[in-house]
Protein backbone atom coordinates (compact mmCIF):
# COMPACT_ATOMS: atom_id res chain seq x y z
CA UNK A 1 0.00 0.00 0.00
CA UNK A 2 2.98 2.35 0.16
CA UNK A 3 2.34 3.75 -3.35
CA UNK A 4 -1.28 4.80 -2.77
CA UNK A 5 -2.05 8.41 -3.67
CA UNK A 6 -4.76 10.09 -1.61
CA UNK A 7 -7.17 12.43 -3.41
CA UNK A 8 -9.83 14.77 -2.07
CA UNK A 9 -12.30 15.42 -4.94
CA UNK A 10 -15.65 13.64 -5.44
CA UNK A 11 -14.47 11.80 -8.57
CA UNK A 12 -11.30 10.65 -6.86
CA UNK A 13 -13.26 9.71 -3.72
CA UNK A 14 -15.51 7.53 -5.87
CA UNK A 15 -12.48 5.92 -7.52
CA UNK A 16 -11.03 5.07 -4.11
CA UNK A 17 -14.41 3.85 -2.85
CA UNK A 18 -14.76 1.59 -5.92
CA UNK A 19 -11.56 -0.10 -4.70
CA UNK A 20 -12.89 -0.19 -1.10
CA UNK A 21 -10.44 2.49 0.01
CA UNK A 22 -11.42 5.35 2.31
CA UNK A 23 -9.15 8.30 2.99
CA UNK A 24 -9.06 10.21 6.26
CA UNK A 25 -6.51 12.91 5.48
CA UNK A 26 -8.00 15.93 7.20
CA UNK A 27 -9.40 17.13 10.50
CA UNK A 28 -12.47 15.14 11.53
CA UNK A 29 -15.53 17.37 11.63
CA UNK A 30 -19.22 16.69 10.92
CA UNK A 31 -18.94 17.08 7.13
CA UNK A 32 -15.97 14.74 6.85
CA UNK A 33 -17.62 12.18 9.15
CA UNK A 34 -20.74 12.30 6.95
CA UNK A 35 -18.65 11.55 3.82
CA UNK A 36 -16.91 8.61 5.52
CA UNK A 37 -20.23 7.17 6.69
CA UNK A 38 -21.63 7.52 3.14
CA UNK A 39 -18.57 5.79 1.68
CA UNK A 40 -18.76 2.96 4.21
CA UNK A 41 -22.49 2.47 3.59
CA UNK A 42 -21.98 2.37 -0.19
CA UNK A 43 -19.18 -0.18 0.18
CA UNK A 44 -21.28 -2.26 2.60
CA UNK A 45 -24.17 -2.23 0.11
CA UNK A 46 -22.29 -2.96 -3.11
CA UNK A 47 -18.73 -3.94 -2.17
CA UNK A 48 -16.94 -7.28 -2.04
CA UNK A 49 -17.22 -8.71 1.48
CA UNK A 50 -14.20 -10.96 0.77
CA UNK A 51 -11.97 -7.92 0.22
CA UNK A 52 -10.98 -5.71 3.16
CA UNK A 53 -11.91 -2.06 3.37
CA UNK A 54 -8.67 -0.08 3.44
CA UNK A 55 -8.78 2.98 5.69
CA UNK A 56 -5.90 5.40 4.94
CA UNK A 57 -5.28 7.65 7.96
CA UNK A 58 -3.19 10.80 7.94
CA UNK A 59 -5.09 13.05 10.31
CA UNK A 60 -4.45 15.45 13.19
CA UNK A 61 -7.75 14.35 14.80
CA UNK A 62 -10.81 16.48 15.31
CA UNK A 63 -14.17 16.60 16.98
CA UNK A 64 -14.88 13.70 19.38
CA UNK A 65 -18.58 13.52 18.52
CA UNK A 66 -17.88 13.45 14.76
CA UNK A 67 -15.23 10.80 15.38
CA UNK A 68 -17.63 8.57 17.27
CA UNK A 69 -19.92 8.68 14.23
CA UNK A 70 -17.03 7.28 12.16
CA UNK A 71 -16.30 4.62 14.80
CA UNK A 72 -19.95 3.55 14.78
CA UNK A 73 -19.95 3.30 10.97
CA UNK A 74 -16.78 1.17 11.01
CA UNK A 75 -18.33 -1.14 13.59
CA UNK A 76 -21.47 -1.45 11.45
CA UNK A 77 -19.55 -2.63 8.37
CA UNK A 78 -17.58 -5.03 10.58
CA UNK A 79 -20.86 -6.49 11.88
CA UNK A 80 -21.85 -7.05 8.24
CA UNK A 81 -18.70 -9.15 7.78
CA UNK A 82 -16.21 -6.67 6.29
CA UNK A 83 -12.67 -6.47 7.64
CA UNK A 84 -11.24 -2.97 7.97
CA UNK A 85 -7.50 -2.43 7.63
CA UNK A 86 -6.16 0.88 8.95
CA UNK A 87 -2.95 2.27 7.44
CA UNK A 88 -1.27 5.23 9.12
CA UNK A 89 0.46 7.63 6.76
CA UNK A 90 2.45 10.14 8.79
CA UNK A 91 0.09 10.52 11.72
CA UNK A 92 -3.01 9.26 13.45
CA UNK A 93 -3.55 11.75 16.23
CA UNK A 94 -6.26 12.54 18.73
CA UNK A 95 -9.61 11.30 17.35
CA UNK A 96 -7.85 9.60 14.40
CA UNK A 97 -5.94 7.52 16.98
CA UNK A 98 -9.23 6.16 18.36
CA UNK A 99 -10.56 5.50 14.85
CA UNK A 100 -7.41 3.48 14.07
CA UNK A 101 -8.04 1.36 17.16
CA UNK A 102 -11.37 0.22 15.66
CA UNK A 103 -9.72 -1.29 12.59
CA UNK A 104 -9.34 -5.07 12.46
CA UNK A 105 -5.71 -4.70 11.41
CA UNK A 106 -3.64 -1.60 12.23
CA UNK A 107 -0.47 -0.83 10.26
CA UNK A 108 1.96 2.08 10.38
CA UNK A 109 5.30 2.89 8.80
CA UNK A 110 8.65 3.43 10.44
CA UNK A 111 8.42 7.25 10.33
CA UNK A 112 4.77 7.53 11.33
CA UNK A 113 3.44 8.56 14.74
CA UNK A 114 0.37 8.04 16.88
CA UNK A 115 -0.85 10.52 19.49
CA UNK A 116 -3.63 10.39 22.02
CA UNK A 117 -4.85 12.73 24.72
CA UNK A 118 -7.93 13.30 26.82
CA UNK A 119 -11.13 14.84 25.53
CA UNK A 120 -11.26 18.62 25.55
CA UNK A 121 -14.17 21.00 25.56
CA UNK A 122 -14.96 24.67 25.61
CA UNK A 123 -17.43 24.88 28.48
CA UNK A 124 -20.15 27.49 28.24
CA UNK A 125 -23.35 28.07 30.10
CA UNK A 126 -24.32 27.72 33.72
CA UNK A 127 -23.32 25.08 36.29
CA UNK A 128 -25.94 22.62 35.02
CA UNK A 129 -24.52 22.89 31.49
CA UNK A 130 -21.01 22.31 32.80
CA UNK A 131 -22.12 19.31 34.88
CA UNK A 132 -23.88 17.79 31.87
CA UNK A 133 -20.85 18.27 29.64
CA UNK A 134 -18.53 16.83 32.28
CA UNK A 135 -20.77 13.75 32.51
CA UNK A 136 -20.58 13.06 28.77
CA UNK A 137 -16.82 13.70 28.71
CA UNK A 138 -16.26 11.16 31.51
CA UNK A 139 -18.38 8.60 29.65
CA UNK A 140 -16.43 9.15 26.42
CA UNK A 141 -13.12 8.88 28.32
CA UNK A 142 -14.27 5.56 29.79
CA UNK A 143 -15.45 4.27 26.39
CA UNK A 144 -12.17 5.22 24.69
CA UNK A 145 -10.09 3.68 27.51
CA UNK A 146 -12.08 0.44 27.14
CA UNK A 147 -11.66 0.50 23.36
CA UNK A 148 -7.87 0.88 23.51
CA UNK A 149 -7.45 -1.78 26.20
CA UNK A 150 -9.72 -4.24 24.36
CA UNK A 151 -7.81 -3.79 21.10
CA UNK A 152 -4.33 -3.94 22.63
CA UNK A 153 -2.31 -6.92 21.49
CA UNK A 154 0.26 -6.46 24.26
CA UNK A 155 0.99 -9.65 26.26
CA UNK A 156 -1.73 -10.88 28.61
CA UNK A 157 -1.47 -9.11 31.97
CA UNK A 158 0.25 -6.05 30.45
CA UNK A 159 -0.80 -2.66 31.80
CA UNK A 160 -1.68 -1.70 28.22
CA UNK A 161 -4.60 -4.14 28.30
CA UNK A 162 -6.02 -2.49 31.40
CA UNK A 163 -8.71 0.16 30.84
CA UNK A 164 -7.68 1.99 34.04
CA UNK A 165 -4.20 2.59 32.57
CA UNK A 166 -5.75 4.25 29.52
CA UNK A 167 -8.32 6.17 31.58
CA UNK A 168 -5.40 7.70 33.47
CA UNK A 169 -3.62 8.52 30.19
CA UNK A 170 -6.76 10.29 28.98
CA UNK A 171 -7.26 12.43 32.08
CA UNK A 172 -5.89 15.58 30.49
CA UNK A 173 -5.00 17.16 27.18
CA UNK A 174 -1.28 16.37 27.40
CA UNK A 175 -0.35 14.71 24.10
CA UNK A 176 1.19 11.23 24.34
CA UNK A 177 3.18 10.42 21.20
CA UNK A 178 4.10 6.89 20.15
CA UNK A 179 6.51 5.87 17.41
CA UNK A 180 6.13 2.57 15.58
CA UNK A 181 8.25 0.57 18.04
CA UNK A 182 6.34 1.88 21.07
CA UNK A 183 2.99 1.40 19.34
CA UNK A 184 3.85 -2.20 18.47
CA UNK A 185 5.04 -2.96 22.02
CA UNK A 186 1.89 -1.42 23.52
CA UNK A 187 -0.35 -3.33 21.12
CA UNK A 188 -1.68 -0.17 19.48
CA UNK A 189 -0.81 -1.51 16.03
CA UNK A 190 -0.43 -4.96 14.57
CA UNK A 191 2.33 -4.40 12.08
CA UNK A 192 5.10 -1.99 11.00
CA UNK A 193 5.46 -1.72 7.24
Amino acid sequence: MSNVIVFEGDYERKQLRDHQIISLSYEIENGEAKEIVEDLNIIAFSGDIHKPITFLISSPGGDAFAGTVVIHAIQEVQRKGFNVVGYVYGRAMSMAFFILQCCDKRIMGHYDHLMCHGITSGFCGDMKNIDAEQKIMKKMQEDFANLIAARSTAPEGSKYRNPSYWANELLDNTPKYYDCDEALEMGLIDEVE
